[in-house]
């Protein structure tokens, strides 16, 4: 993320990165692209994270998982949504990017505040920058304490 945005910047940007790097990019996604479900690698990538975390956890008929993109869709807006329609009361939000970043993690985690403040939910939320097995904060989401 460029923080300093001035004339340079600018002219950097429009007139040489927005010139030729969605050409070349657009290239590139063809490569990798998810053909079979029209989707983005990141979207196919995420989809199985989630199902593998949904199995590992299954013998808890409570816990429910669910994912959004921060960016895109599903939405987060819309995911949190379907997860208190399904009567979840406590929310772990989990940014599926390797490493912290403001930029990244930060504001998965500010987009679910924000959701959840503009719905007015009275629901339980944590939010982690990874998430392990055995870690206290996946045992309070699970009610495993």
């Amino acid at each position: 993320m460029i923080e300093d945005q001035g004339l340079v910047w600018k002219l950097v940007l429009n007139g040489i990165i927005l010139r030729t790097r969605p050409r070349t990019k657009a290239r590139d996604y063809l490569k990798i692209w998810n053909n079979a479900n029209n989707e983005s690698p990141l979207k196919t990538i995420t989809r199985a994270q989630s199902e593998k975390l949904a199995r590992s956890v299954a013998e808890h008929d409570h816990v429910e998982v669910d994912w959004a993109m921060r960016y895109g869709n599903p939405s987060i807006r819309a995911g949190i949504e379907a997860l208190i329609a399904r009567g979840c009361d406590r929310l772990l939000a989990v940014p599926l990017y390797p490493q912290y970043s403001a930029a990244t993690s930060a504001t998965v985690c500010d987009e679910v505040f924000r959701v959840l403040a503009a719905m007015r939910a009275a629901t339980d939320i944590a939010g982690v920058a990874a998430l392990f097995r055995r870690s206290r904060l996946y045992r309070w989401a699970c009610r495993l304490d």
